[in-house]
């Protein structure tokens, strides 16, 4: 009973760092650097949010991404 208890747990933690941390980890990265990256560094982010994008469907309606309102 312990041992399948242990493995319920396992399974999701392991789910939930899939669905909700890694796609909030990336979201951010992107959102940071998506302007000022080179050409390999977007092939990254592309390829993390396509490793990503359940997680994303998730996440991605919780995350403001709109620009800064700039000052005058």
């Amino acid at each position: 009973m312990d041992q399948n208890l242990l493995l319920l747990l396992v399974y999701a933690g392991t789910a939930g760092v899939y669905l909700l941390v890694m796609p909030a980890l990336v979201l951010i990265y992107v959102d940071k650097r998506f302007n000022v990256s080179g050409s390999w560094e977007k092939l990254l982010m592309f390829f993390l949010t396509l490793v990503c994008f359940p997680g994303m469907l998730l996440v991605g309606g919780f995350i403001n991404h709109r620009p800064q309102l700039r000052k005058i």
